[in-house]
């Protein structure tokens, strides 16, 4: 037997922040959406779930986490590169402080930071785009006017094959062996799901943790 889950309406929208403090200053200080409760994340202790009241009947609810993983990662790189003989002096920063210093343009004191991209929607251009000259997002000072070239080409190629073609250009001149390297990659980021087996032919989950609920069956 098969049944068809009907979606009414979205009760909340839930996105993943920074810290409890700095979710504050943005959702309700800049954004003006009153802070209604929070409430812990019962499955991560050090998560918290924060609600804002955007002013439509529903919710917006945030993820915020106080353990300090980036802070970790850099002790654990400072060490390995000890070995290598290069000391690596630390600073953390508050998130609105380090975004100030990050620019673009980074000051020239700075070597060195710990930064993530999650993307808006399944497609490599979304990280590709970051690094262009104009891009807000390029923290780097790379700048390569035939990566922007081949970008915009990449852009107006519909066809999947021509376009892949043309991120895998660009992918080169990012990482390649004669490639600038303007970033290192760590680490990508997993999710865990759990689900029932009378869902799980039809509740498919996307690069981006996304679930199309209009397709998910109901199995008896």
């Amino acid at each position: 037997m098969h049944k068809t889950i009907q979606v009414q309406g979205v009760h909340h929208i839930t996105i993943v922040g920074s810290t409890r403090q700095s979710a504050i200053d943005f959702w309700q200080g800049t954004l003006g959406m009153p802070f209604i409760f929070e409430q812990p994340n019962l499955g991560k202790p050090d998560e918290n779930h924060l609600y804002f009241d955007p002013g439509d009947g529903r919710l917006l609810t945030v993820f915020t986490n106080e353990s300090p993983p980036n802070e970790d990662v850099a002790v654990a790189l400072q060490s390995m590169w000890k070995e290598l003989g290069i000391n690596a002096k630390i600073k953390v920063m508050e998130w609105q402080q380090f975004l100030e210093m990050l620019g673009p343009p980074p000051p020239n004191s700075v070597d060195l930071y710990r930064l993530g991209w999650v993307g808006d929607f399944v497609d490599d251009i979304n990280f590709l785009e970051l690094w262009t000259c104009d891009s807000g997002n390029n923290n780097a000072n790379f700048c390569d006017k035939s990566y922007d070239a081949l970008v915009v080409k990449a852009k107006n190629t519909p066809d999947n094959a021509e376009r892949y073609k043309i991120y895998n250009q660009l992918e080169s001149k990012l990482t390649g062996e004669n490639g600038a390297l303007p970033f290192i990659p760590l680490w990508s980021g997993t999710y865990n799901n759990l689900e029932r087996d009378t869902v799980k032919d039809t509740f498919n989950i996307n690069l981006l943790d996304q679930v199309d609920l209009t397709q998910v069956e109901v199995k008896e």
